[in-house]
This record gives structure tokens, sequence and C-alpha cells, in this order.
């Protein structure tokens, strides 16, 4: 029996935009990929912005970075928040759904939750210390409160700005801002 989760989601972005995208890109994927192949896949995406990240500048928050490693991050970001909603709509197609599914899928946001703040420090130049401490928390303490919230709940409840699908766009706009003005070096 598939698994099937409850939520409730009032995002605009995601009703009109993330929603119809992702249905358009499941119907035309064949049955047989996995929902957790989609999730890995657009997860590497970002493992591939941390990895370019700490390549190029080591764990440094702040200092030159290179306009066009923002710009990928900002495309990266988009290719995977788009994969993270078609894995579900593909485990409802070919009924697969399964708690560990959706485990394996918010274990990865959580890990995303971490891995894009170490890139999103470094291009918003934040520096070390304190603030890039705060710029972490701010971040993932929205995440976690709803995965909490969830779990005792036993419902996701998204309200018209959700954190998952309309802090994607706040993400992927900032990269691509900091791809425009460049860091100021």
């Amino acid at each position: 029996m598939a698994h099937s989760p409850k939520s409730s989601c009032d995002s605009l972005y995601y009703a009109y935009v993330q929603s119809p995208l992702c249905d358009f890109i499941v119907d035309n994927l064949p049955a047989w990929v996995a929902p957790n192949l989609i999730t890995v896949w657009g997860f590497s995406w970002n493992v591939a912005c941390l990895g370019m990240t700490l390549l190029l500048y080591g764990n440094s928050t702040d200092g030159y970075y290179d306009p066009r490693l923002a710009f990928f991050c900002g495309v990266a970001y988009f290719i995977y928040t788009t994969a993270d909603n078609c894995d579900g709509k593909q485990a409802r197609k070919n009924k697969t759904g399964s708690v560990m599914g959706m485990l394996f899928d918010h274990g990865l946001d959580a890990t995303t939750a971490i891995v894009m703040n170490v890139v999103l420090t470094r291009i918003c130049q934040v520096g070390s210390g304190l603030p890039a401490i705060l710029a972490v928390q701010i971040s993932t303490v929205p995440f976690y409160a709803l995965t909490m919230e969830e779990y005792y709940i036993g419902m996701l409840n998204l309200p018209m700005f959700s954190g998952p699908d309309d802090t994607s766009l706040l993400i992927s706009g900032v990269c691509f801002l900091g791809a425009y003005l460049g860091s100021g070096d």
C-alpha cells in the first residue's frame, strides 16, 4: 500500500508556477524513473555548488567569489527545488510512495538547508563568527520547525508564503543577484 502524506499548501508560487511545471515534467517522465532517483539527482546539484565553493574558497565566508559560481548555484537550486517537488508527484503517479521515501526526501531537504547555507553565506559575504551563525540559524530554523509540526500534528500545513516553496525563489534570487552585482573585489 502506498504512503500518502497529508498536507496543504496555499502558496501562490507553488499553485501557479512550481506545481504546473512539475506536473508537466512528471507527465513526460517514464514510469520506471524511481522517485528517489529524482531526489538524489536534484540533491546532487546542491552538492556540486557546495563542492565548487569549498574547492575554490575553502571554508571562508567572505572575500571574492566568482559571479559565474553564484549564477550556477541559482540555477542549481531551482533545479533542486523542481526535482524535490517532482519526486513526490512521480511517487503518487506510480503509486510507489512510502514512509522511507518521505524520510529520504526530508533527510536530503534537511541536508540541503545546511549545504546551501554554506554557499549563501559565501555569496552574501557574511563573514565569520556571530553573523555566520545567525545567518545559518535564521534560514534553517523554519525548515526544522515545519518538520516538527508535521511530526506532531500529522499534517504539513504550508501558508500562502511557504518556506519550502517561496523561499526557494528568494535563495535562487540571492544567487542571481550575487552574480549580477559581483563580490565587489
